[in-house]
């Protein structure tokens, strides 16, 4: 149970509906440790500047991607055969 008063996590990022946690920055600090990396002053920047540029990448992803609805498919599909009868005759 969670005492008052304990920070138990903060936000570090936010980008559109994503977060980073500042335990995602330890998390990965943690990895680069266990890979043999050596800790450097500016290694907290480095990661957080990383998971801010992975974020980005969904994030556009995410405003990128198109959903299309099977109807609309159909639709569509439907209306280029009516052409191609229409040229064809």
């Amino acid at each position: 149970m969670a005492q008052p008063g304990v920070v138990v996590d903060r936000i570090a990022a936010q980008i559109g509906d994503n977060i980073i946690l500042l335990s995602d920055i330890e998390a990965q600090k943690q990895q680069a440790v266990a890979a043999g990396m050596e800790i450097t002053p500016n290694m907290t920047c480095e990661v957080l500047e990383e998971l801010m540029y992975q974020q980005l990448l969904i994030n556009q992803a995410k405003l990128d991607s198109l959903v299309v609805s099977d109807e609309q498919v159909d639709a569509e599909m439907e209306n280029r055969i009516r052409v191609i009868e229409n040229q064809i005759g």
